[in-house]
């Protein structure tokens, strides 16, 4: 899982190019947050400074992409 290598990685970037790095997780609207499975996969995202967003949001979250990628 990326989620374990991600702070590793974010550091390594930023200690290489100066660069931030983010990462966002896209899971399913409406999860079944009384799964644990789900509970801990989203806790080890949470962790790892991995943010979480849904299906639904996709269309904010590609309008800022594409202002910070200037597209």
């Amino acid at each position: 899982m990326l989620a374990f290598s991600y702070p590793e990685i974010e550091a390594g970037i930023a200690r290489d190019e100066k660069a931030g790095l983010s990462l966002t997780a896209i899971v399913e609207d409406g999860l079944d947050r009384s799964d644990e499975a789900i509970l801990f996969a989203l806790a080890t995202m949470e962790r790892s400074r991995i943010a979480v967003a849904g299906v639904s949001e996709m269309p904010r979250l590609a309008e800022v992409a594409r202002r910070e990628l200037r597209v």
